[in-house]
C-alpha cells in the first residue's frame, strides 16, 4: 500500500511485486495512480518523473524514452509506441482497506527498488 503523500512526493516509484519489476505512477492533479510491469523485451526499465514533474510523464533511464504515466505507452524516443502491461490496482481509504486486509505491507520511503 502507498500513502498519497508518498506518491505525491515521488510521482514515480520503481518497485517489485512477487519478484517482478513494477512501476507505480501518480498524477497529483487527478490523484490517479497506476501500476505497470516495467519490463520491455526482457529488460527491466528504471523510471523517473518527466521534465515537467506534473505527474503525466516519466522517462526511462535505459533509453531516455518518454512515457505516459496514465497509459504506460512510450510517447517519444527509441521505445516510442511500446506499451507497458498495466496491472490491477485500487485507490482506497486506508481505514477501510486495513479493516479487510490488516496484514497489508505499507511502502516506506527510502527503500531500494527490487529488480
Amino acid at each position: 500500500a502507498y500513502a498519497y503523500r508518498d506518491l505525491a512526493e515521488a510521482l514515480v516509484l520503481n518497485e517489485a511485486y512477487d519478484g517482478e519489476p513494477i512501476v507505480v505512477t501518480f498524477d497529483p492533479d487527478s490523484r490517479a495512480a497506476a501500476v505497470f510491469e516495467r519490463t520491455v523485451d526482457g529488460q527491466a526499465l528504471t523510471f523517473e518523473p518527466g521534465e515537467h514533474s506534473d505527474g503525466t510523464t516519466m522517462r526511462d533511464a535505459q533509453t531516455g524514452s518518454l512515457w505516459s504515466t496514465a497509459q504506460g505507452v512510450a510517447l517519444d524516443g527509441p521505445l516510442e509506441g511500446a506499451q507497458l502491461k498495466q496491472l490491477p490496482s485500487f485507490v482506497s481509504f486506508w481505514f477501510a482497506w486495513s479493516d479487510f486486509y490488516p496484514q497489508t505491507a505499507v511502502y516506506q520511503p527510502g527503500g531500494t527498488p527490487e529488480a
